[in-house]
């Protein structure tokens, strides 16, 4: 599980940079980050269509990657061109498109997130393997509820053909360290 809230701000950091390096190396499209903000997992707020990837062993949290309708759209176009598409079809295409992009990030970030996790612990030798469960889309949810009282830290990133805000959903308790440890920006509760 996450320990710490270096962890915390350089899991989301890394997250982050794979949205921006997917999107920009395999479609050309550029991104603007905004600073990471926090809150109760009740207050994240998601677009139009979100897939979410559980991360279990080191990392114990939630990733959500949530598409505003207009990049998604547009990012359905690019994977599939050429391909035409059933109008019938085109939401379940929307779904997979959300959930493809989503593995493919999430997947690409695994290595370079258990090599820095084990870097920021250097003097304790522990376990840094992170498993990832296939994705699951929602659409047309405005909030996640969770149960167990979780916490999240996200970041939106904008495009020319909209935006996404990708985010980690992790225990509560590191909320406080979070709080009290980091100067941390865009704090919601």
């Amino acid at each position: 599980m996450i320990k710490s809230p270096k962890e915390v701000a350089n899991t989301i950091k890394r997250l982050s940079f794979g949205v921006q390096n997917y999107l920009h190396t395999t479609h050309g499209i550029d991104c603007i980050s905004m600073p990471p903000i926090h809150g109760n997992a009740e207050s994240l707020a998601l677009k139009d269509t979100t897939a979410i990837i559980g991360l279990g062993g080191v990392i114990g949290a939630l990733v959500t990657i949530s598409f505003e309708q207009k990049l998604l759209s547009r990012l359905l176009l690019l994977e599939t061109e050429g391909l035409r598409i059933p109008s019938q079809e085109h939401d379940l295409y929307l779904r997979e498109t959300a959930s493809e992009i989503a593995n493919i990030i999430v997947g690409r970030c695994l290595a370079d997130l258990q090599a820095r996790l084990s870097d920021i612990d250097s003097g304790e030798a522990r376990e840094t393997s992170i498993m990832m469960s296939p994705p699951v889309v929602i659409q047309n949810v405005s909030h996640l509820h969770q149960s167990q009282g979780g916490c999240y830290s996200s970041v939106m990133l904008s495009t020319i053909f909209g935006s996404l805000i990708i985010s980690m959903v992790w225990p509560s308790e590191l909320f406080h360290e979070i709080l009290n440890g980091y100067n941390v920006e865009g704090v919601k509760l």
